[in-house]
């Protein structure tokens, strides 16, 4: 784990590093941007940095200090990070404050305020922010308000829109963009999501510069699925009866786990909306195209309200039919 294995995001690397050598590093930082391009384990290079006995001016960790083999084994006294369950839709409280017999006694909150063992410095990391409810949040505030010495707090957020304004307004916040094309056929072959260049790059292509959705997208499942989508969506009248009938077929085989067929419904509308888009781009150019053009507007404006009626836990059956009827 080192700047060089991380690809893209040198305008952020550059901030921290500025930043160390100025001696003005914050106490929290809020990292913002899509799933999927390595903000997790972005804020990861910075503490195992941070924390090496041994660390450059330009943070770089030595990877051979005490303090580097204890991070890289998962065992640094001073290295605490909490992610919301997979089984669950919020951070549980206990995590940050621990449990109703441990209160203010456990958790991520108490353990920012014991000393330092190892390095001088604690760092912490939320590696699921936006699955904060108000009430974690609010147990955030003294921590952020108050912070310790030598202490540094960073949550990783795919939504600004999801975190409460004493949350960003207690933050610095680092915004972080999709990986360009290469550094994301890079990082496919490299997690072995295709097995040649081309089959990366056509991957990279449709997955929005996030290597989440490429690693939905590379399902054997999506590329039989992936060419009757696409003729439905660039007919010239679309039949949305057995548009939501494929959907949903498609969305059920994922299993009976709402979670897993909303990830599969959000592969289809980010499909659907890419789709539009480059009609869209068609379309632009066109005089005699303006009726088309608000059609296709109006498409897309659907997709994206579906996504986020989705994201929403909408229940995939019913954000189907709703959207598959607005393309009439």
């Amino acid at each position: 784990m080192s700047w060089q294995s991380l690809l893209g995001h040198q305008d952020a690397v550059d901030r921290f590093r500025l930043a160390k050598q100025n001696g003005r590093l914050g106490n929290a930082y809020l990292l913002v941007g899509p799933t999927g391009v390595g903000k997790r384990y972005f804020a990861r290079i910075i503490a195992k940095s941070l924390l090496c006995l041994n660390a450059s001016e330009d943070l770089e960790a030595c990877g051979i200090c005490e303090s580097c083999r204890e991070f890289q084994n998962g065992v640094h006294p001073d290295f605490y990070s909490v992610a919301c369950p997979p089984d669950r839709r919020v951070l549980p409280l206990d995590l940050l404050v621990g449990d109703r017999e441990h209160r203010a006694r456990e958790g991520l909150c108490y353990w920012m305020r014991l000393a330092a063992i190892r390095s001088g410095r604690k760092i912490a990391v939320i590696e699921d922010a936006d699955a904060l409810a108000d009430e974690g949040a609010n147990a955030l505030l003294k921590t952020l308000e108050e912070p310790p010495a030598n202490s540094m707090l960073l949550l990783v957020s795919h939504n600004l829109q999801r975190q409460l304004p004493t949350i960003r307004s207690r933050c610095q916040m680092v915004l972080f963009s999709a990986l360009s094309l290469t550094h994301l056929t890079a990082l496919i072959l490299k997690s072995g999501l295709a097995e040649s260049e081309q089959a990366a790059e056509q991957l990279a292509a449709m997955s929005d510069g996030s290597l989440d959705i490429a690693s939905e997208l590379s399902d054997p499942a999506w590329f039989d699925f992936h060419e009757e989508l696409s003729n439905f969506m660039t007919a010239e009248t679309i039949d949305t009866v057995s548009l939501a009938s494929e959907i949903n077929s498609f969305v059920e085989q994922a299993g009976t786990a709402l979670p897993e067929r909303r990830t599969r419904l959000r592969q289809v509308l980010r499909f659907a909306a890419d789709s539009l888009r480059k009609q869209l781009r068609d379309a632009v150019d066109d005089p005699h195209a303006v009726g088309r053009q608000r059609k296709l507007m109006r498409a897309l404006d659907e997709c994206v309200t579906t996504l986020i009626q989705v994201d929403a836990n909408a229940h995939p059956a019913t954000a189907i039919d709703s959207w598959a009827g607005s393309l009439q």
